[in-house]
């Protein structure tokens, strides 16, 4: 199962939410997220956290609708992301789009970017979006597409990941050890519109960064 999950993090944006949550099965929203999903005309199935950060207009329409509504304490062990990405892996989630998860609380921003890692270790792919950004975790064989011309970083998840061949970037990876502590593998770029990675030795997280906005 495909879910979205919307965060409570700054407002992804209504195109951004409405292009995700057209393939998406289910629309999970944490806390605030309820109110960036209704701010892009969209309802969510479920939304769970404190509740802390959400408007009452929000909250009372959330009711009215007969939403699913977690409530949990403030004091608690988790983010109110995390507990969004728990509901999901519990109901099915395999594919988990996470928005509103980056660009405030430098804390909060580390913290999912670590979710994604872990999560992957649990065999459910997480990826995190906003306007302009991709961040997922790969390993193996890695493909994907974006705008030609897109900023490609590479950062290792262990030591001795290693790239055996890349097609599809300006500065080619043939048998490159991704370092952990330097910087050989970031603001790499895209030559057409996929990329092909072949790795070993461990996971990768990936960042890509338009160089336009996508959603235009």
């Amino acid at each position: 199962m495909n879910v979205l999950i919307i965060a409570g993090g700054p407002d992804p944006g209504a195109k951004l939410i409405q292009k995700c949550a057209a393939q998406a099965e289910k629309i999970y929203c944490a806390d605030r997220g309820a109110q960036w999903a209704y701010a892009a005309g969209i309802t969510p199935d479920l939304v769970v956290g404190d509740l802390d950060s959400v408007n009452d207009q929000t909250v009372d329409r959330l009711e009215a609708e007969n939403i699913r509504i977690v409530r949990y304490p403030v004091e608690k062990d988790m983010t109110d992301t995390q507990i969004a990405i728990e509901f999901a892996v519990s109901e099915g989630a395999r594919s988990i789009t996470l928005l509103g998860a980056l660009g405030g609380r430098i804390d909060h921003s580390l913290a999912n970017i670590g979710l994604m890692t872990s999560y992957h270790r649990r065999g459910v792919r997480i990826a995190i979006m906003d306007i302009n950004t991709a961040m997922f975790v790969g390993e193996r064989t890695i493909t994907f597409r974006a705008v030609k011309g897109s900023t490609v970083s590479l950062f290792p998840i262990e030591e001795g990941v290693r790239v055996l061949k890349s097609e599809g970037l300006y500065y080619p990876l043939n048998d490159v050890v991704v370092p952990m502590d330097g910087t050989l593998c970031v603001s790499n770029h895209m030559t057409s519109d996929r990329v092909l990675l072949d790795v070993r030795n461990g996971a990768l997280l990936l960042i890509v960064t338009a160089q336009e906005t996508p959603m235009n």
